[in-house]
């Protein structure tokens, strides 16, 4: 075991990586605990679980290759947060699933990235992604059991965008999906029964179509990836202290 005390009593100025052929707990990492490691990096062959109580760190990178459980709410108070639940792209070497337990926040200073080639990410019931600076997807997601909350610019200075390649499909059938950036990019099909709120961060407007406004824009081949069950996405934005909305 390493303890959060013992944590505590390791500097460094650049990369600290913990390496296991096993699995790894996180529980209860205070900012102070790990202040003083610059940038941590979590590598199991294993599972990693982060258990019971929150964690903070100033960056963190989590990569197992059977699976990563998040039970409780991850912080960087500094810099990026990147999980891959499946770092070999093996089937073989476990699950490869990304689950983020119900009403667990993951929380970053800089970016968020998650990953899970062969298992996708699944939120267990309604879940929260808050960036300052962009959220990307790069696997599948199911969140069909609650919201889904996805905040990309949470300073609202309109340079977090939201980002899904091809494989970063997001199914919230059933559910409500709420997204806020600067700018989207999505590459993967995104589905939703009751809801799709896309929430211009700062204000300056949005494009669509084939034109950008205030740095925002939302294509139409965009625009085709997105599925409301009973038809239609709403776009709302904020100018001159008054809220707008527009269905489609």
């Amino acid at each position: 075991m390493l303890s959060a005390a013992e944590l505590q009593l390791i500097t460094t100025t650049t990369l600290m990586e913990l390496i296991t052929a096993g699995n790894v707990t996180v529980d209860n990492i205070t900012a102070a605990n790990s202040n003083t490691v610059n940038t941590l990096t979590i590598d199991a062959v294993g599972a990693i679980t982060f258990a019971n109580n929150a964690s903070t760190f100033n960056a963190l990178t989590v990569e197992a290759d059977g699976a990563v459980t998040a039970n409780a709410n991850i912080t960087t108070d500094v810099g990026a947060l990147l999980i891959d639940a499946d770092d070999d792209n093996n089937a073989g070497t476990g699950t490869g699933l990304l689950t983020v337990a119900a009403n667990v926040t993951l929380t970053s200073a800089a970016g968020i990235t998650l990953d899970a080639t062969e298992g996708g990410i699944t939120f267990t019931a309604a879940g929260t992604l808050n960036a300052v600076n962009g959220v990307t997807i790069n696997d599948a997601v199911a969140a069909t059991a609650g919201t889904l909350t996805i905040d990309a610019d949470t300073d609202n200075d309109g340079t977090g965008t939201f980002t899904t390649i091809a494989a970063g499909t997001i199914n919230s059938t059933g559910q409500t999906l709420d997204i806020t950036a600067g700018d989207v990019v999505i590459g993967g099909a995104v589905t939703a029964a009751t809801l799709i709120n896309i929430t211009d961060s700062d204000g300056g407007g949005i494009g669509l179509g084939d034109t950008t406004v205030g740095g925002f824009q939302l294509s139409g081949a965009e625009l085709q990836l997105l599925t409301r069950n009973d038809a239609g996405v709403d776009y709302r934005w904020q100018c001159d202290g008054r809220q707008y909305q527009r269905h489609e």
